[in-house]
């Protein structure tokens, strides 16, 4: 993936679930789905899961979630002015993200990891 602040490139991540409770459904709870960047530890992107018809069924529901995942920038080892500039000392970085869900109950599922995600910096 190439380096950016705007919506030049992105990346699609797709999640297998089944939630027992069958309360996974976005709602009014604000977002459900958390990314966080392996290089930081910190909230990277936040998504809510679609509404999800027939959700709350007391046998729970499964099924796929595609995000759609854009730019990221590079954070080099060395101090920079600016956040995305292209750095040529610095041509690739390399992160993973973790990757949580919340339902309604506020109960919040294993956590998984992306493969790894190289991003070009120059």
């Amino acid at each position: 993936m190439i380096q950016g602040n705007t919506l030049n490139d992105s990346l699609s991540v797709i999640i297998s679930f089944t939630d027992g409770d069958g309360d996974i459904a976005g709602g009014d709870s604000g977002p459900n789905i958390e990314l966080i960047d392996s290089r930081t530890g910190e909230l990277a992107f936040v998504f809510n899961v679609p509404d999800i018809p027939n959700s709350n069924n007391k046998y729970g529901i499964s099924g796929t979630i595609k995000l759609a995942v854009y730019n990221d920038c590079c954070l080099p080892p060395f101090p920079i002015s600016q956040l995305c500039e292209p750095l040529p000392s610095f041509p690739e970085d390399e992160l993973f993200y973790t990757i949580r869900l919340t339902d309604q109950a506020g109960n919040v599922s294993n956590e998984i990891q992306t493969m790894p995600i190289t991003l070009r910096c120059d």
